[in-house]
């Protein structure tokens, strides 16, 4: 929110300074994010005046100018096809830092030396675009300052503005604050009913959406909206913003002052009466600059007869617009439900001033006297004759208008003792009312106070939140640090010790590319913060590949990303579940002379996943296998690892589709841990003993021929039951082809038996082999190669 001190000042009597009033906004809530002295920006420019103009000797479009600053008589060489003798221009000396921090030297243009220059409005970032340079009226003096002359001598604030104050999102606000805080008295807000016709409006209006609160409608005849100075362009101007017409100007003006968004359409572009509705599938709409949308169901729109002329509480339209030709308005000021006019905005992605306000929430209670205001403006600067306003009601909001209130909160919630009438005062001058125990909020705020803490906050506000005493949290309630919490860290630190990045991304996700990684009902946002982002993702991976598609679009394909968070679905307990995922991409070695460079794999996904469920204290081993994994996996190369009916986690390569999508090359592998599925550990984790045996360790390797069907893992767990002198079981190759039958494939696993205590005699030795070898046959229907 943008506004100038004099600005401030015509609704604020005040003697503060600039200083003073934004060390005032800072302590009650506006936070101060800019303040821009243009007096001092400007202070550098004089008015001047061309006493001669020649064309330039070596250059036609070229002028070689005598200008006369008040002092001497300067030669200054200008490319405007308007500088001639006897107008009166602005001047910048040599010296001077242009707003577009370029500096003016004495130079020599085509070989006639130029010392200084004469300035175009776009230049001093007056205006987006201008021809020529500024012409002055014969009220400028010559030799004074510009900044005096043009009202540049201002100060610009820039305020930030949090969701629920939208009633600071106008100057009349901002002034009714610090007014409240001691910074000066607040001008009164009055406007009386403009002299109209008794005629009714030959323009009908009926609300037939309940995303419309309100419509006044006032008809307006025999207007001028020519282009010309006015004082509602000059203050827009001095926020930055360029001059339109005087119509549009004044409706820009009004709304900055007072909060209320506006619009004025021609009325003779509207076709017939006009109705406020829900938007039709394919209905066509041209926003105001141009832009063509074909709307979808369901956008709050006002249309007429033909066409739709706006889109509510959001953008007007570029063919029922007001123009320089426009004698005949409608002036429109309406009451827009905010969560419609978010749906609006966010759909056709359009950021406007309205869609600003709205969302925040307006002051609905001054509908009349807006009115009154914004026509008497239009009439004074544009003329015309209006009919009586007519304000047309829909469905009201459901708004809180009053609180029950204890002023003993103040200290329980704020840590700070107000005394009770100063707190009465305070709340009466911020426009709260008190009746018994009970606090009515103003029109202005409801919307933005929901129950008795936020009464506390604007007592605190106002009183000042330096006075809140610092006090330490009881020892109790600091660094606490759960078991949960101690493993989740534990998983980070083994992720980076595995050469993995940690990233944090949204929990949310687009809906299309849910569907691209086959999930169906997902939990939608009613409210979401862009289209792009509608639904709770229910896994990690699709965000994680989108880093990984960024980096390698830069050049950075070897890559491993992880993320804890949560992801979201109605199968899991309270419709969240904590998850970890991780991604790898490219090669998993760098090419070196230690290390023969590889793609990554299966194996490294497993490792990752395995390596986690370790830290979360599990045996892996522990969990059984299968190849029911989602369909955004490679079919043959992933599994899905369970304990009981609960899925721990899944991992493997991506689908090559998925990947084509994210035009990613090379393989890519994930994995993730649903690791609230395993049992929870212990608190205290203690150090088992070191057990070492003294005894030499056997090692056999076998290879049996078993259906391809049979998962390996399941083969090793079965080895390591056979006996428990047997401590590991690995396998070291796997072949499918000649000498093998087809359907089925070699498995060749290496044992190795560690005794305890003895040395095993090969007769035990074989024992145990024979044990592995008729274990292996029987369970799998296998046969030893």
């Amino acid at each position: 929110m943008k506004f100038t001190l004099s600005w401030l000042k015509q609704l604020l009597d005040t003697a503060a300074n600039a200083d003073e009033i934004a060390l005032a906004l800072n302590s009650i809530g506006f936070e101060v994010e800019g303040m821009e002295d243009k007096g001092a920006l400007y202070n550098p420019f004089i008015i001047a005046e061309i006493k001669e103009a020649t064309r330039h000797p070596d250059a036609d479009k070229l002028s070689i100018c005598q200008v006369n600053n008040g002092q001497e008589t300067l030669q200054i060489v200008c490319a405007a096809t308007n500088a001639r003798a006897g107008i009166k221009v602005v001047l910048a000396p040599v010296g001077t830092t242009m707003p577009n921090a370029m500096q003016i030297k004495v130079s020599k243009i085509r070989g006639i030396e130029s010392k200084g220059m004469l300035c175009a409005a776009d230049e001093l970032l007056l205006e987006d675009n201008s021809e020529g340079i500024i012409e002055l009226g014969s009220d400028a003096e010559v030799g004074t300052k510009y900044a005096d002359y043009a009202n540049l001598n201002d100060v610009v604030f820039d305020v930030a503005l949090t969701a629920n104050r939208g009633d600071g999102a106008s100057v009349y606000g901002i002034a009714r604050d610090l007014a409240a805080k001691g910074i000066g008295t607040l001008r009164p807000f009055t406007a009386t009913s403009p002299q109209s016709t008794e005629n009714k409006s030959p323009i009908a209006l009926t609300i037939e959406d309940e995303g419309c609160h309100a419509f006044s409608a006032t008809y307006i005849s025999g207007v001028n909206n020519l282009p010309r100075a006015n004082a509602y362009a000059d203050a827009l101007k001095g926020i930055g913003s360029s001059p339109k017409t005087p119509l549009v100007d004044i409706s820009n003006f009004a709304m900055m002052n007072y909060g209320r968004p506006n619009h004025i359409y021609d009325a003779d572009k509207i076709k017939g009466d006009m109705v406020v509705r829900k938007s039709r599938a394919g209905e066509p709409f041209v926003a105001i600059g141009g832009q063509e949308y074909n709307l979808p169901e369901g956008l709050t729109v006002i249309a007429d007869n033909a066409m739709v002329l706006c889109i509510g509480g959001v953008i007007g339209g570029e063919l029922s617009k007001v123009t320089e030709e426009t004698k005949n308005i409608l002036v429109e000021v309406g009451d827009f439900d905010p969560v419609c006019v978010t749906n609006s905005g966010r759909v056709l992605n359009q950021h406007t001033d309205a869609r600003f306000r709205f969302e925040r929430g307006i002051d609905h209670g001054n509908t009349e006297l807006f009115v009154n205001y914004l026509c008497n403006l239009i009439i004074s600067s544009c003329g015309g004759q209006a009919t009586k306003s007519k304000i047309t009601l829909g469905k009201p909001q459901n708004l809180i208008t009053e609180v029950k209130f204890d002023f003993k909160l103040i200290k329980t919630l704020g840590g700070v003792d107000v005394a009770e009438g100063t707190a009465r005062e305070i709340l009466d001058r911020l426009g709260f009312s008190l009746e018994g125990d009970r606090v009515k909020i103003p029109t202005w705020r409801q919307g933005g106070i929901d129950g008795a803490a936020d009464i506390v906050e604007e007592v605190l506000r106002i009183y000042g939140f330096d006075s809140i005493p610092s006090a330490s949290l009881p020892l109790s309630q600091a660094n606490i640090s759960t078991a949960q919490v101690d493993l989740e860290n534990s998983m980070r630190r083994t992720m980076a010790e595995r050469s993995m990045d940690e990233v944090v991304s949204w929990s949310f996700m687009d809906e299309t590319i849910a569907r691209k990684f086959g999930h169906e009902n997902h939990i939608k946002l009613s409210n979401p913060i862009s289209i792009e982002l509608n639904v709770m993702r229910k896994t990690i991976v699709p965000n994680l590949m989108t880093f990984a598609s960024r980096n390698n679009a830069r050049g950075y394909s070897d890559l491993g990303l992880f993320e804890i968070g949560g992801v979201y679905a109605s199968e899991y307990k309270g419709s969240q579940m904590p998850c970890l995922a991780g991604i790898r991409s490219g090669k998993i070695n760098p090419r070196s002379v230690h290390k023969a460079e590889r793609a990554v794999s299966f194996y490294d996904a497993k490792a990752d996943l395995y390596a986690a469920i370790a830290a979360y204290q599990f045996d892996g081993n522990k969990l059984a296998i299968s190849r029911d994994v989602p369909s955004y996996y490679h079919p043959g190369r992933s599994a899905c690892f369970t304990l009981g009916k609960n899925v721990i986690g899944y991992c493997g390569e991506i689908h090559p589709e998925i990947i084509e999508h994210y035009d990613l090359n090379g393989p890519m592998i994930a994995f993730e841990l649903l690791f609230n599925n395993l049992p929870q550990p212990k608190n205290v984790i203690k150090r088992g003993k070191l057990d070492v045996s003294d005894y030499q360790a056997v090692v056999r390797d076998f290879a049996f021929i078993v259906a391809d069907s049979i998962a390996v893992a399941e083969i090793l767990k079965a080895v390591k039951s056979v006996n428990p002198l047997i401590e590991s079981a690995d396998v070291f190759d796997v072949y499918v082809g000649k000498g093998v039958e087809e359907g089925k494939k070699s498995v060749a696993i290496t044992i190795r038996i560690q005794p305890r205590i003895k040395t095993l005699s090969e007769e035990e030795i074989s024992s145990i082999s024979l044990e592995v070898i008729s274990s292996i046959t029987k369970k799998f229907e296998a046969t030893l190669r």
